[in-house]
């Protein structure tokens, strides 16, 4: 309504000033046209009274064509916000659009997802039902007959099994006892036939003195030797032996002088030397040790071995922890068997890689 209201009054204005303008100029039409008059007296006031009006309408004219320019131009830019706002908005539902349409393109891609797998499961259903068919054609006792046949089946394996199993450990010990035979008889029959060599040795050295390296010789096949040594009983003269009976005695004497000057020292507060002569102190001694022994060995082959040279009381075997050396305690009757099992069996191979050491057993001191 405003809008309305400007524009009528404008159209007012302008239909006034054409009127006035004709007017006016039709005036001086006249004014020109009559005869020269006095300008002041005649032209002024009528100037006054049509020009005026027709300068001040230029003006408003003129200001009117401002605004309307000043009114195009700020039309014009709001026309461009216009043109942006709509080239965005296109945009923007383009997007959404888009947006929309991959939305939509998931929503079916989803659903033939979905719907293949509908469409397997329909098909396992229905192959399930087949397979239930087929199953319903088998009795319930043709089951029964197949799954009692298997069993029997089953328990026969088991009994085989079971007849194999004892039959094996039946062969598995028969093979160990003889195993275990023949090394206990190798092993006798090893010793026997070494003593009886040692036995033909001893008629042989008793017969004739024999040359140190014939004596080496002969003995190497009984073993391998690690030292020899040979004494001979000499015949000596009455003077020479005189002479070495003396010489003996002067060193006992030297030797039993100086042992009895360390005697009974005493070293520390309930501490004293005692000096004894070695053959004193193991001239009772029934027990030997044994060192070196192979890790597998075991009283019976123990026993076996050494009851040659005696009778055996009792055999301990020993070894040391985290460590692979073994070692024995053989305990014989007599002083005497000891004696003999030490010379017999010291330094003997018992395989490629143990020699066994024997030497008197001594009580440990805590």
């Amino acid at each position: 309504m405003q809008a309305v209201s400007s524009s009528s009054y404008s159209k007012q204005k302008e239909l006034k000033f054409a009127y006035d303008y004709d007017q006016g100029f039709s005036k001086l039409i006249s004014i020109v046209q009559a005869p020269v008059v006095d300008f002041d007296k005649t032209t002024r006031p009528l100037a006054n009274t049509y020009i005026d009006p027709v300068l001040h309408n230029a003006e408003f004219l003129e200001d009117q064509k401002m605004r309307l320019e000043f009114d195009i131009e700020k039309l014009r830019k709001h026309n461009e916000q216009l043109k942006i706002q709509k080239r965005d908005l296109k945009k923007l539902i383009v997007q959404q659009n888009l947006g929309e349409v991959g939305r939509l393109q998931a929503q079916v891609l989803y659903s033939q997802t979905k719907a293949e797998e509908l469409g397997q499961m329909r098909q396992d259903a229905i192959d399930n039902a087949h397979k239930i068919e087929e199953l319903k054609d088998v009795t319930h006792n043709d089951i029964i007959d197949s799954l009692k046949h298997e069993i029997k089946l089953l328990k026969m394996e088991v009994t085989n099994l079971t007849t194999k199993l004892q039959s094996n450990d039946k062969k598995l010990k028969f093979i160990n006892d003889k195993r275990e035979e023949m090394i206990y008889s190798e092993l006798y029959d090893t010793i026997e036939h070494q003593k009886r060599k040692i036995q033909k040795l001893k008629v042989k050295l008793k017969s004739e003195v024999s040359r140190h390296q014939d004596l080496k010789d002969e003995l190497r096949s009984i073993g391998p030797i690690q030292s020899l040594s040979l004494n001979v009983i000499i015949e000596l003269k009455k003077k020479l032996k005189y002479a070495t009976k003396r010489y003996k005695r002067a060193k006992e004497e030297y030797i039993m002088e100086r042992s009895a000057q360390i005697n009974d020292i005493k070293v520390a507060e309930e501490l004293m030397i005692r000096v004894k002569e070695e053959k004193e102190l193991n001239q009772n001694n029934t027990t030997i040790t044994i060192t070196n022994l192979p890790p597998t060995i075991s009283t019976q082959l123990l026993r076996m071995l050494f009851e040659t040279c005696g009778v055996i009381e009792s055999i301990s075997i020993s070894s040391e922890v985290n460590s692979k050396e073994v070692s024995a305690e053989i305990s014989y009757q007599t002083h005497e068997q000891a004696v003999a099992a030490m010379k017999t069996f010291d330094g003997k191979d018992l395989d490629d890689n143990h020699k066994i050491h024997i030497e008197w057993y001594q009580k440990k001191v805590k």
